[in-house]
C-alpha cells in the first residue's frame, strides 16, 4: 500500500507515479505530477487537464476494485500506484534510447 511519501520520494526523483482512484463512481488512472503539503497535483488523461486535489480528500478515494461491483472487502485495492522507470544503458547519454 503506497503513501505520499512514496510518491514524494519518486518526484523528486524526476519519475512520473500513475495512481488508481476511484473518480465518477469508476476507478480512473492520474499521473501524479506534484505534491505541496496540503495539495496532490494530477494530470487527467482523460482530459488532458492538471487537477489539484486535497491530500486528505484523495486518501479517501485512492482506491479501486476490480469489476462493475464491490463483491467482497477482499477485492478493495487500497492506495496502488504504478511506477515505470527507464532502463538505464550504460555509457548512454538518454535513459530512453537503445542501441
Amino acid at each position: 500500500m503506497a503513501d505520499f511519501s512514496d510518491i514524494e520520494k519518486l518526484l523528486k526523483q524526476k519519475i512520473p507515479v500513475i495512481v488508481d482512484w476511484f473518480h465518477n463512481g469508476d476507478g480512473h488512472y492520474s499521473v501524479a505530477v506534484g505534491l505541496t503539503t496540503k495539495n496532490i497535483i494530477l494530470m487527467n488523461p482523460r482530459f488532458g487537464t492538471f487537477d489539484t486535489l486535497n491530500r486528505v480528500d484523495f486518501k479517501r478515494i485512492w482506491f479501486d476494485f476490480p469489476g462493475d461491483f464491490l463483491k467482497s472487502k477482499n477485492d478493495v485495492v487500497i492506495r496502488r500506484m504504478i511506477v515505470i522507470e527507464p532502463k538505464k544503458i550504460r555509457n548512454h547519454p538518454h535513459p530512453l534510447i537503445t542501441k
